[in-house]
Parts: C-alpha cells; sequence; structure tokens
C-alpha cells in the first residue's frame, strides 16, 4: 500500500515553487499583464513628453537635414541602450552565443513592420516627402554592412580586423554625409519640419521648438474629450514617478525657458528611466508567458512593440515627420550592425586576444530577408519619388507577417530549410 501511495507521489506532475506563492497563479498572470501595460504607457510617455522633445531641440540647434536627424541623431538615440549592454556584455562574459539571427532579426522587424506601420499612420496632410538621394545614400550602406555581417559570421569566428572593417564602414558613412552634402539637397525643396522651426533664433530654438509639445500635467487640459480625460487618469501612476524626476517644463516651480535648457539632462534622466522599464519589459514578459503558457517565440513577439524604437516611429509619424521615422529606422540598423556590434567585439578580441566564437545557423534565411525588405523599400521609394502615401505600406506588412509565420514554423521544426 505504501508503495502505491510513492509511486501515486511520483506520477504526479512536478511544480516549481514561485516567488508569489501561495497566491494564485492567475491573479499573478493579471498583475504582470496589467505591469506590462503600464511600462509600455510610461515608454510612450517618455518617448512623447522628454526624449522626442529634447531631440527635436538638439535637431533645431545643428539645423540637420531630415535624414541626418533620423538616421544619427534619432538612430543614436534608439540604439543608446543596446550599445551601453553591449559594451558591458563584453566585462561581464557575456559575449559569446551571438547569431545571425540575433543581430539581423531585429532590423527585419524594423524594415517591415516599423516601416509599415509608420507609413500607414501617417496624416495624409502633414505627409513630406522623404529624399530620395539621402535615402539611397543610407540604404546602400545598410545594405553592406548586413552583407559584411553575414560573410564574417560563415567561419562562426570572428577576429578583431573584421570588426575594424565594420567600424570603418561607418566612419566611411560620416564621410559620405559630410562631403555628399550638395549633392544630397540639390533639387530638393526645403520642407520645414513639422514642429521644427530651423528658423528661429538660438537664443530661443528650445522653447521655440517645444511650442508644440504639451508639458505633463496631473489635471486634464481643457476641451479634452472623454476617453482623453480616461487614459489621462488611467496613465497617472505612469506619469507622476517621471514628473517629479526627470527635469523639464512639467516643473512649475521654475521658469519654463530656462528648463528647457536643460535639454541634455532631461535626456540623461530620461534613457536612465528607459533602461529600467526596457529591463523590466523583459523580466515581466518572460514571467507573464511562462505562466499563461506562451512558447517563447511568441512571448519575443509580444515584446517587442514595447520599445523607444516603436513609440518614438509613431510619434514621428503622426506629425508628419515619416522622412525622420524611415531614416532613423535606417540609421539604428547601420549603428547597430557597425557599432553596436563593431566596437564591443573589437573590444573583446583586444581584451582577450581570441577570436569570438558565434553562430551562423540560419543566416541565410536571415539574410535573404533583410535584403528583400530592404529592396522593398527601395522600390517603393523609387516609384513613389519618396512620397510614400498609406497604400505603400501594405507590402512590407505583408512580408513582415510571411516573415513571422516562417519563423515561427522554422522554431517549432513545421519546415526546415534546404540550407
Amino acid at each position: 500500500m505504501e508503495n502505491m501511495e510513492n509511486e501515486n507521489l511520483t506520477d504526479m506532475p512536478h511544480v516549481d515553487k514561485e516567488w508569489f506563492d501561495p497566491l494564485p497563479r492567475d491573479f499573478m498572470a493579471l498583475f504582470y499583464l496589467i505591469c506590462f501595460i503600464y511600462i509600455a504607457i510610461g515608454i510612450y510617455i517618455l518617448a512623447k513628453h522628454f526624449i522626442v522633445p529634447s531631440l527635436d531641440i538638439i535637431i533645431a540647434k545643428t539645423e540637420a537635414t531630415d535624414s541626418v536627424a533620423g538616421t544619427l541623431i534619432f538612430g543614436a538615440a534608439t540604439s543608446v541602450l543596446g550599445f551601453v549592454t553591449s559594451t558591458i556584455g563584453v566585462f561581464v562574459g557575456v559575449a559569446n552565443g551571438m547569431s545571425t539571427n540575433k543581430i539581423l532579426g531585429g532590423h527585419i522587424y524594423d524594415f517591415t513592420f516599423m516601416a509599415a506601420l509608420s507609413i500607414l499612420i501617417v496624416p495624409a496632410s502633414l505627409l513630406k516627402t522623404l529624399s530620395v538621394r539621402a535615402f539611397f545614400r543610407d540604404i546602400v550602406f545598410v545594405a553592406i554592412s548586413s552583407i559584411l555581417i553575414f560573410l564574417i559570421f560563415m567561419d562562426d569566428y570572428i577576429v578583431w580586423y573584421e570588426t575594424l572593417l565594420l567600424v570603418a564602414i561607418f566612419l566611411l558613412y560620416l564621410l559620405a554625409v559630410r562631403f555628399l552634402r550638395k549633392f544630397m539637397t540639390s533639387k530638393i525643396p526645403k520642407i520645414e519640419a513639422v514642429g521644427n522651426p530651423i528658423g528661429s533664433e538660438p537664443e530661443n530654438v528650445e522653447m521655440e521648438d517645444l511650442k508644440d509639445t504639451e508639458p505633463l500635467s496631473l489635471t486634464t487640459t481643457p476641451g479634452s474629450s472623454c476617453c482623453e480625460s480616461v487614459f489621462h487618469f488611467i496613465s497617472l501612476p505612469a506619469k507622476i514617478p517621471f514628473m517629479f524626476t526627470i527635469p523639464s517644463r512639467s516643473w512649475k516651480c521654475c521658469d519654463a525657458s530656462q528648463m528647457a535648457k536643460l535639454y541634455p539632462l532631461t535626456l540623461i534622466v530620461s534613457f536612465v528611466w528607459l533602461g529600467i522599464l526596457s529591463y523590466l519589459v523583459i523580466i515581466i514578459a518572460n514571467d507573464w508567458g511562462r505562466l499563461v503558457g506562451l512558447p517563447g517565440p511568441i512571448t519575443g513577439i509580444l515584446i517587442a512593440p514595447v520599445s523607444f524604437d516603436l513609440m518614438s516611429s509613431i510619434i514621428l509619424a503622426k506629425r508628419g515627420d515619416l522622412p525622420i521615422a524611415i531614416h532613423a529606422i535606417i540609421g539604428r540598423a547601420l549603428i547597430n550592425l557597425c557599432l553596436t556590434f563593431g566596437i564591443p567585439t573589437l573590444i573583446y578580441n583586444t581584451i582577450s586576444g581570441a577570436s569570438l566564437q558565434v553562430s551562423s545557423e540560419g543566416s541565410i534565411y536571415s539574410l535573404i530577408i533583410m535584403m528583400l525588405a530592404v529592396i522593398v523599400l527601395i522600390i517603393e521609394v523609387a516609384i513613389s519619388k519618396g512620397k510614400l502615401k498609406k497604400a505603400w505600406g501594405i507590402l512590407p506588412l505583408v512580408l513582415f507577417i510571411l516573415h513571422m509565420v516562417a519563423a515561427l514554423a522554422l522554431a517549432y521544426e513545421f519546415i526546415k530549410l534546404p540550407f
């Protein structure tokens, strides 16, 4: 009898003890979901009221064109956290385990879903024309960098001169921006950016550039709709920590024009908050996915939209700055491929004196999809002459859906690649 009881106990499914026991798992799954939603709201608030307005001031001060503003300013801003974590990873021993899928996968998402969403949501009355010459200049460097990543991953080892070549490509891009500047702007009409008065006086540029940006407030603005008022009160728990910790015009105790001049400090504190929230997104989404039984690839799809990259693209597109949004996608890819991956890997090669072991599994598929996404965007820009109306967002969206179906089928081994 005792042996039978022991056998029954052995046959019972093993359930790992959680930190929240004895609370019900359903309750914690709901709690995680609410936290996930609030973090998404928090990242959007950070982008809309703090980071993007501060970047607009930099654009206005430097009188950057849309292509430079998107590729270098917004591209760098959306890559800074990845660069920091990659560099730290070198010193804590997590540099190994890189693959072509991990590096190119995120940019496939950018060039398909994010580009499609930006094109689809831009208001027709605010749509600005993309500079075709500047677009081709930037996209060529992305294509070269993607092909080079594929080539250096082929032998599953990366040596110092290969990463140095990646960094050199980015420096070559900077030279191209500098010396081809007149060629890029010739025969292209100057279109003033929405909410970006380049012609304002230098001493007043901060306030002039922020004139269309409403500061955060604990009260609803007059004339707010019912939905806006409900969203305001729901988002208060996300707004309050930012209002009291990030220097901005929301500080009513100080002069608004003086606070606007503190935009570098606003950016630094905002990125600290963004780093915290991005870390929490991964932890909470993984725990929530595990509690409700979602596979890892599905959880990854849910995490992807909750990012500053997507939030900034939405904000830029909604105000009509589609060229900056598209170039931000290009710039993020170029910076991540050449610098975010190149510099930390070069540091690793230098410190350890050894090659970095990587994985080339699935590299052909990743390169094919990446190049296909780039080619689709090139064809659309060429045919439309830079005027990307809503219909042009359909094809990248279809490509994204097909890619996700194929990626999930490969992950669960429903299909296998012949190469």
